[in-house]
């Protein structure tokens, strides 16, 4: 039988209390759409971060913004560990 995903989040970040994986993602895609100046619907949730031109800075800024969002302290790290939009939402929600 294969193994299945169980999201886990870097230690020293706190998840987004109350959100669901669906609404982070949402977060997410309408930012990364802000940062490529496109549409959401021109965001995909299964591509890699880097493929969105995802640098450190960027990583900051927006794990900032995530926090703020959602009350916790995100690490930019997050970007890394998790390879798109929606590993990272559903890493984040399930910590909820």
């Amino acid at each position: 039988m294969p193994a299945t995903f169980e999201p886990t989040v870097p230690a020293g970040t706190v998840c987004l209390n109350g959100r669901t994986g669906a609404q982070i993602e949402q977060w997410l895609i309408a930012s990364f759409a802000r940062l490529a100046a496109v549409s959401s619907d021109e965001i995909d949730v299964d591509r890699a971060f880097v493929d969105y031109q995802l640098d450190s800075s960027v990583a900051v800024t927006l794990a900032n913004q995530l926090g703020n969002w959602g009350g916790a302290e995100i690490q930019a790290t997050v970007f890394w560990e998790f390879p798109n939009i929606r590993e990272l939402a559903a890493a984040l929600a399930s910590r909820n």
